[in-house]
């Protein structure tokens, strides 16, 4: 699924009859500087030391704390005081859903985007961030969505905010070179 855009290079393999969508490998060749966190606990919206930018390639691995609960996990991105884009892992009804409403200018009356990947407790998610192009890749390419943001760059935040508790894995890798 896309908004209208060019996406990274990706690469095609298939895995249990399904076709799955990853970045090329090549671009670990632009990775800077990593930043990691393991086991984190998210109840609530929080953000995380150096888990900003707009130039990057993170992963987060989410789980529920209590195995019986379903949750909503956000990710905003490009955050400042007035701008916002979310992406939305809605573990109830199964489905990511990417949301630029708040992202600033809209050349685009489609602003959101939802798709169906099916009843899960675990997730994997995978977001590149170029400036002004998101793509994101769920469990390992499985489903992959990209989307234009069009807030200014200035507006850099990211948080995490579940409204269940979650524990969460991250691993971010800013570009350089590009």
């Amino acid at each position: 699924d896309y908004y209208g855009m060019m996406t990274l290079p990706r690469e095609l393999t298939v895995k249990d009859g399904y076709v799955m969508q990853n970045p090329i490998k090549e671009l670990e060749n632009y990775y800077g500087a990593k930043v990691s966190y393991e086991k984190i606990s998210v109840s609530g919206e929080r953000s995380l030391d150096k888990i900003d930018g707009r130039l990057f390639d993170m992963t987060l691995d989410i789980s529920p704390e209590d195995r019986e609960n379903d949750y909503c996990f956000e990710i905003k991105l490009a955050k400042n005081e007035s701008h916002e884009s979310r992406i939305i892992l809605d573990s109830r009804k199964g489905t990511v859903k990417l949301d630029r409403t708040k992202s600033g200018v809209r050349f685009s009356s489609l602003s959101t985007r939802e798709f169906s990947i099916g009843a899960f407790k675990d997730i994997k998610l995978r977001i590149v961030f170029d400036k002004y192009a998101l793509e994101v890749f769920v469990n390992d390419g499985r489903h992959a969505a990209a989307m234009k943001i069009d807030t200014p760059l200035e507006a850099s935040g990211i948080t995490f905010e579940s409204d269940m508790p979650v524990f969460m894995d991250v691993v971010k890798n800013d570009f350089i070179g590009i």
